[in-house]
């Protein structure tokens, strides 16, 4: 500013004058309070190294250490190839025909499909029916539920054991007919079509390592492997025909039952069995450091169901959440 410019902002001159004055004092004000802004900000930055413009996640990107617990919920998504165990064929465990064609049963069998008019009156008795047409048994979805343990090891890397259970049902139909093929009425087309089902107790312990991948933003993926452990309980298999349910478990060892038979102690007709899985999931650690994850795991095992033992692929997808380094405990 110049001689003559600095009497202009003198005090007498500030009354004539006042807004060009005004606007040069404030400029160099600001001009200087941001060189004083800029020059802090830069002596900050130098002995901060950490310090950025940029957006820095609240949350180091660090791997748990140590043992966790998990409790997990999901559905099953269970192989059909041994849900065809309680199809109930003559040469399955279960047989349809044995129940069907026995004293015990048959009558009352004939006696109820001649009561809701099924059948016509040239068979006059339970000897003449016969099924026409075992159908194909399928799971249903079920529901899967288990605990496990998982052991980190601070580098992404960890070793894990798991435990669940499920409860299956298989469902199907079959088709009865008459020996003489004329005594079904026909607007059952010749056939009395008959529901059919099993159920079944799974529980699987699995064995395996995993590897998570940590990503900004609480989240990881990770991955599982390892085998399997399986045992299968078989507690039903029955039939309705005519409104009526009866059960087809073999409890009369291999025999036709009569009217006079006493069933024998059933005895479980599953068994142990084995596998490998996979897993793929992806994972949400909260402020807490336990974590929400959502899993789909592929099964490949063998299933220990008589006339049917062989591996399969099933399916699951789970929830599970997982207490890190059992944090829920602390105070």
């Amino acid at each position: 500013m110049n001689d003559k410019e600095r009497d202009r902002c003198g005090d007498d001159a500030s009354k004539d004058d006042g807004p060009s004055c005004s606007t040069s004092q404030s400029a160099r004000k600001i001009t200087l309070l941001v060189f004083i802004l800029l020059t802090s900000l830069q002596g900050w930055s130098t002995t901060n190294p950490n310090f950025s413009f940029s957006y820095q996640s609240p949350r180091p990107l660090l791997y748990q250490n140590g043992l966790s617990l998990s409790l997990d919920a999901g559905m099953l998504i269970a192989s059909n190839r041994h849900a065809n165990f309680y199809q109930g064929i003559e040469t399955n465990v279960n047989s349809i025909y044995r129940i069907m064609h026995s004293e015990a049963f048959g009558m009352q069998m004939w006696n109820d499909l001649t009561t809701y008019d099924l059948i016509g009156s040239d068979i006059t008795n339970y000897q003449q029916l016969t099924i026409d047409e075992y159908g194909d048994m399928s799971y249903r979805l079920a529901i899967q539920v288990g605990m496990g343990f998982r052991y980190d090891y601070g580098n992404g890397w960890g070793w894990l054991v798991r435990m669940d259970y499920a409860k299956l049902t298989a469902t199907g139909a079959f088709l009865i007919n008459a020996t003489n093929g004329t005594g079904i009425l026909t607007n059952q087309n010749r056939w009395v079509k008959c529901g059919i089902m099993g159920q079944e107790k799974r529980i699987n312990i699995d064995l395996g390592v995993s590897r998570k991948f940590k990503m900004q933003n609480g989240l990881d993926i990770g991955f599982e492997l390892g085998g399997e452990v399986n045992n299968t309980e078989v507690i039903a298999n029955d039939i309705e025909v005519a409104g009526r349910t009866y059960s087809i478990l073999d409890i009369w060892n291999g025999q036709f039952p009569t009217t006079g038979s006493y069933p024998y102690d059933y005895i479980n007709q599953g068994g142990i069995g084995y596998g490998g899985f996979s897993t793929i999931n992806i994972g949400y650690t909260m402020p807490s450091y336990s974590t929400l994850t959502l899993a789909y795991t592929f099964y490949y095992n063998y299933i220990n169901l008589e006339g049917y033992e062989s591996f399969a692929p099933q399916h699951l997808i789970t929830l599970r959440f997982d207490f890190d380094g059992f944090k829920f405990f602390d105070s």
